[in-house]
């Protein structure tokens, strides 16, 4: 059902255990309820009985736009809590459906889909990637941080925050997706979809790298039909010192290049790598340019960063 629902529905893939549990629900009422109807009420935030989300009063509207701009604090999103809109300490959205919902439905402005308007079928991976991480809203992977013992922020942060920066981008039409379940239970990071498809697969501190790369190549992502076409990217704290924005960019690049060095020439063109200042409020991107043979800059998070 999982699997069936995400290939239909794809940007409401994480959202089928909510929906599930609610079709439950809806069922005991009117036993005739089918999961269609339940999918078409959460979407349309209705069902017979009223909205499934609270309906804004003029504060709520202008505390969610404020928390929109990075304006809201954790006190006053504690506030938020009694409408289900945040969880109980105001440390993050109760589900990303909540999100969406509110934001996209309600807040957002139109859909920026300058990024497609280049390309006659989906645009790159490295594309997708450059633009999801140069609106990565850094206060927040900060706060989210906090949170974790870890030190760096874990990899589900980071899914988090490209899966809501880069969701603004796409239209509703084109099927996208986090954690993406595919045949052998196995899971990619981020698929694109709309005829052909675009695969982006995110790990941290460089662990594991080569098993990441043979999971696209020995046929376990096969049901994508991915046509070889994905992205790996590792993402790093810089741990150095001065920090990642106070060296050279030849520093700098010593240390990307070492990232690239163990990898073939193919895999490299599928590889690349985000190192992020100890402070984490940027980050630059890394590829290879196969036409140099070297590591090169592509892009700063955020763009004027530097």
């Amino acid at each position: 059902m999982v699997s069936w629902l995400g290939n239909n529905y794809g940007r409401y893939h994480i959202l089928v255990p909510g929906l599930l549990t609610r079709w439950e629900e809806l069922k005991k009422k009117h036993q005739s309820t089918t999961l269609a109807d339940t999918f078409y009420h959460a979407e349309t935030m209705r069902v017979s009985s009223g909205r499934l989300l609270p309906e804004l009063s003029d504060e709520l509207r202008e505390a969610l736009k404020a928390d929109w701009r990075g304006q809201v604090n954790v006190n006053e999103r504690k506030k938020l809590a009694r409408y289900g809109v945040f969880n109980e300490q105001g440390t993050r959205w109760s589900c990303e459906y909540v999100r969406r919902k509110y934001f996209d439905d309600l807040f957002h402005s139109p859909v920026d889909e300058s990024l497609f308007h280049n390309h006659t079928g989906l645009p790159p991976e490295l594309d997708l990637l450059k633009a999801g991480l140069e609106r990565i809203k850094w206060d927040q992977v900060k706060q989210c941080t906090q949170s974790s013992s870890k030190g760096f922020p874990i990899e589900d942060i980071w899914q988090a925050e490209f899966y809501g920066s880069i969701g603004e981008l796409i239209p509703r039409e084109y099927v996208f997706c986090k954690e993406y379940v595919v045949r052998s239970e196995n899971r990619v990071d981020f698929v694109l979809r709309n005829g052909s498809t675009r695969a982006i697969e995110f790990l941290i501190k460089s662990r594991d790298v080569d098993g990441h790369h043979e999971r696209f190549e020995n046929g376990s992502y096969n049901s994508l039909r991915l046509s070889g076409s994905y992205l790996v990217v590792d993402i790093k704290p810089w741990d150095n010192e001065p920090d990642l924005h106070n060296v050279s960019d030849t520093a700098r690049l010593v240390v990307a290049s070492r990232c690239f060095e163990s990898l073939t020439v193919a895999r490299r063109r599928r590889h690349a790598l985000f190192l992020v200042s100890n402070d984490l409020s940027s980050g630059i991107l890394y590829i290879y340019n196969e036409n140099e043979n070297s590591v090169e800059e592509y892009s700063r998070s955020p763009p004027l960063y530097g």
